[in-house]
């Protein structure tokens, strides 16, 4: 990567890190992967929607309405045709209390159209292939796939099957958890201890001051209980020039949906973030597909349709990001640019149940609330 970018002394590893590839946007993180199974005795699964509604309405009111469902997880606008559209992540433990929300917000005309797909375990991160052998000689790798390899087969899990009894969570423990699968201050545990320490609750108080041994132990308990597990992003060009769309793809049958996942951008340099997923729409429902998340050169995304028109396919949705590249620059502010965000599960007391280690949302408290923004709407 080093090489790639112009860089001489590559032998240098925390200095290309640092003042090289994530200057120039080509490397993000670390950010880990949790086990949901283990962080929580009852069923959490992460939904992804997509989303059309009128142009009536902002991107703004609808995230603004969406985020009264406090378990979401990410916003990605998409390119509008008809209707505005956007891509929705949420960590839910009733998938149905969520859909009673998005159908009532169908039938009050605030969404033209949905669809609900449930995702099978994290979405894992395949970075881009830079060199591969031929022989015994290195050779560079293309920015475009000519065509997908069927050999492999997508596995589609971090963390070990038979390894699955629910851990108890210390306060600590859910902080950190939150912390380091959102990447916050790369995850440097003497910069959150200090953050922390500076935070007031209600009443005046710092309530989460712990010394750094006590922020080790527990990033090794979770290390040693497998419930978490590291990786970074490399983007194939400076992520701001990248071209973003999702992926929804399904083949003949399960077994070849999975060849399929494992061979779309596998052998080039492309950034994909993917897992299987099942349909939760009447008209497909229990359908597997794979859902990803590319990060590409530009070409690529505009030949993603013509690579996967083979016999195999029997399934392809493809959904074209918004533009970022000018994420960040102030001379030329984009409004939807704050709406590409994401958020770590969120494990606060309010919750986590510790004596049940349950997680629990309050799904009819969100529907109340985003009934009562819908009637105030619909009286202006």
């Amino acid at each position: 990567m080093a090489k790639e970018v112009g860089f001489k002394y590559y032998n240098y590893v925390s200095t290309v890190k640092n003042n090289v590839l994530e200057k120039k946007g080509h490397l993000a993180g670390p950010f880990y992967y949790l086990n949901f199974k283990k962080i929580s005795s009852n069923r959490i699964r992460r939904l992804i929607i997509f989303t059309m509604f009128e142009k009536s309405y902002s991107y703004d009111f609808i995230v603004r309405l969406i985020k009264n469902i406090e378990s979401w997880s990410f916003f990605y606008p998409l390119q509008e045709s008809t209707f505005n559209e956007m891509m929705i992540g949420i960590y839910s433990t009733d998938h149905q209390a969520i859909i009673r929300i998005f159908e009532y917000l169908k039938e009050e005309g605030v969404l033209h159209y949905y669809s609900v797909y449930e995702l099978e375990d994290n979405l894992l991160t395949y970075n881009p292939v830079f060199y591969k052998m031929s022989g015994k000689q290195k050779e560079d790798t293309h920015y475009i796939d000519q065509e997908i390899d069927m050999e492999m087969n997508f596995g589609g899990c971090v963390f070990d099957d038979k390894d699955q009894e629910t851990m108890k969570l210390s306060h600590l423990d859910r902080r950190l958890l939150m912390y380091l699968q959102s990447g916050f201050l790369k995850g440097e545990l003497s910069k959150i201890m200090k953050h922390n320490a500076k935070l007031v609750d209600e009443d005046g108080e710092h309530p989460y001051v712990w010394g750094y041994n006590s922020w080790r132990y527990s990033y090794e308990k979770l290390t040693k209980n497998n419930i978490i597990s590291k990786f970074y992003v490399i983007y194939p060009l400076p992520k701001d020039i990248c071209s973003y769309f999702f992926l929804i793809l399904a083949g003949t049958d399960e077994e070849t949906t999975r060849k399929l996942a494992a061979g779309v951008g596998s052998n080039c340099r492309i950034l994909r973030s993917g897992g299987m997923v099942r349909s939760l729409n009447p008209e497909d429902k229990g359908k597997t597909c794979w859902c990803a998340h590319f990060r590409s050169h530009p070409l690529f995304m505009h030949k993603i349709s013509s690579l996967l028109e083979v016999p195999e396919v029997r399934t392809k949705l493809i959904y074209y990001c918004k533009s970022i590249s000018s994420h960040g620059n102030d001379s030329y502010p984009v409004s939807y640019m704050n709406y590409y965000t994401e958020q770590s599960i969120s494990l606060e007391n309010k919750y986590y149940d510790r004596e049940s280690m349950e997680i629990r949302y309050d799904y009819d408290l969100y529907y109340n609330n985003i009934k009562t923004l819908i009637e105030k709407d619909h009286l202006l």
